[in-house]
């Protein structure tokens, strides 16, 4: 007259514990994605200010020419404090004039200017993504300045913070993270909200033996 019971409880052990793995799978998950967005937000806010403290330092226009000593000095200057980042020279378009980014495998010649005026117009304080030159098919968090020449706009600087070395050692960080919500965190969680799940089936089910 136990068989049951106990078949019952079992089932609802089993259901409890499949169900508990999606919600723990779900958690992290969104856990991973909020805290990447959290991330390059800050990171985007913190660094907003470069491509305008590039043009305080040098113009990259001369009588609607480029500067190419001065500009590539100061960008290579840049790349040595942040070697993250890749710095572009674009046309009022958003076609690239120039730029010095590691190993030069830039794949297009011109970059959407939608975001970049998104974010000019927010100061960066907005998550802004822009279309990464080197690899067309994905978006990072970037600086952007307009440039102007007697009064009148010639281009802008555009400069990706997070370049593809960095993403490398980001998502090494970022399986790291994961490994230690994963591995720990939910584990502990899930399996106490596994224990008393049961243990609380137990108590309202406990009566059953008697019914049968």
């Amino acid at each position: 007259m136990k068989v049951l019971p106990n078949k019952l409880f079992w089932r609802i052990a089993i259901t409890l514990s499949v169900i508990l793995a999606f919600v723990g799978v779900a958690y992290v998950l969104i856990t991973m994605e909020t805290l990447e967005e959290y991330f390059l937000k800050k990171h985007q806010k913190l660094h907003a200010p470069i491509a305008s403290h590039m043009i305080e330092e040098v113009h990259p226009f001369e009588e609607g020419k480029i500067r190419k000593d001065a500009l590539h000095q100061i960008m290579h200057s840049m790349m040595a404090v942040n070697p993250a980042s890749e710095v572009y020279l674009l046309d009022v378009n958003g076609n690239i004039l120039e730029y010095v980014v590691p190993k030069k495998t830039v794949h297009i010649k011109k970059v959407p200017l939608g975001p970049i005026e998104q974010f000019i117009k927010t100061e960066g304080n907005e998550l802004v993504l822009g279309l990464n030159p080197r690899n067309p098919e994905t978006s990072k968090v970037f600086s952007a300045a307009p440039v102007y020449e007697d009064g009148s706009l010639v281009g802008y600087v555009y400069i990706i913070l997070a370049s593809e070395e960095f993403e490398a050692v980001q998502s090494y960080e970022k399986a790291n993270i994961l490994l230690s919500i994963g591995g720990r965190n939910m584990m502990v969680t899930l399996l106490f909200s596994l224990a008393a799940g049961l243990l609380l089936f137990w108590y309202f089910t406990r009566n059953i033996n008697h019914i049968i």
